[in-house]
């Protein structure tokens, strides 16, 4: 897997580090994207399902209109996974019973009271690959 440049134009989760060995003429911050890895079966193919798609489990505590428009709206994502090669790249799933939402095994859209929103995310540092991510809504 490649490590990726940030780049300041698009907003992207990234890890930084000083790098102090870096020529007069770069900038001494190295900034990497930190992202999901998503690899086809068939690289050769046009469009090709992933090795391992990218997981999302919902809160079996959401409120059901959220539930519903969160469950239907993420097959929108396809879309944009299939115009860059990848077909059900993208998925979001129930939370399965007895599961905890802190496990790191899951990504986690979970829902809590408006007034505790907060994020988290768990990653592999070697290689900025996401481990873990966990949405709140």
């Amino acid at each position: 897997m490649s490590l990726e440049f940030f780049i300041h134009v698009v907003v992207l989760f990234y890890v930084s580090y000083m790098d102090y060995s870096t020529p007069v003429y770069e900038p001494i911050q190295k900034r990497f994207i930190t992202r999901h890895r998503l690899e086809k079966k068939n690289p050769d193919a046009a469009l090709s399902e992933p090795v391992e798609p990218i997981i999302y489990y919902l809160d079996p505590g959401t409120p059901e209109p959220v539930r519903s428009a969160l469950l239907d709206g993420a097959g929108w994502w396809n879309t944009a996974f299939e115009s860059a090669g990848y077909k059900n790249a993208f998925q979001v799933k129930m939370l399965p019973d007895g599961a905890d939402p802190m496990d790191l095994r899951y990504n986690v859209i979970q829902w809590v009271h408006r007034s505790t929103r907060a994020g988290v995310m768990a990653r592999v540092l070697r290689i900025h690959e996401l481990a873990k991510s966990s949405k709140v809504m």
